[in-house]
């Protein structure tokens, strides 16, 4: 395809589909409404990719094609990039420091257990390889140190020794 949407020479007619990102993630079915008015189903891979097309043989007003455009529509937990996907995950302190386990949940509502190593900093990054859309596209877990909201009078001794061994 060109830039102006020629495919083999004659102008192809298009449609936009704009997907969650659970949606893409997952794959499936979904209904779309054609532009000659009726309806069809549309199968989409899982881990399909913003910008990817999925062709409709025979599906166009005039019996020709329809070339599918999909668009992925913003999501409030995750951020995409590429073809890579970043998730903020909050941890304790004491995980930070000591290093421990993690439950990260996937756009399709799976969870996968990872391992924080110890002397882990605020905004750093676990790359799970493969795990984004598409076939190269990754997964990136940006950790987080979030203090507890309440200390009971033990966990702030606690950390006041910490304080004072620092010095």
């Amino acid at each position: 395809q060109d830039p102006y949407g020629y495919y083999g020479g004659e102008q192809a007619e298009q449609a936009n589909l704009s997907l969650s990102l659970p949606s893409a993630y997952r794959g499936g079915l979904v209904d779309l409404t054609l532009p000659n008015g009726n309806n069809a189903q549309v199968k989409f891979p899982a881990r399909i990719t913003d910008g990817a097309k999925i062709k409709l043989k025979g599906l166009g007003s005039n019996g020709g094609d329809l070339y599918v455009n999909i668009k992925l529509a913003a999501d409030p937990f995750y951020k995409v990039e590429n073809n890579d996907i970043y998730y903020v995950a909050d941890i304790m302190p004491w995980t930070a420091a000591l290093g421990g386990q993690g439950s990260v949940p996937f756009p399709d509502a799976t969870r996968i257990t990872i391992k924080v190593p110890p002397q882990s900093k605020s905004g750093q990054k676990l790359k799970l390889s493969g795990k984004g859309l598409g076939k190269n596209g990754n997964f990136y877990v940006q950790l987080m140190i979030n203090n507890p909201a309440h200390l009971t009078s033990k966990q702030k001794a606690l950390f006041e020794q910490l304080r004072e061994s620092a010095i």
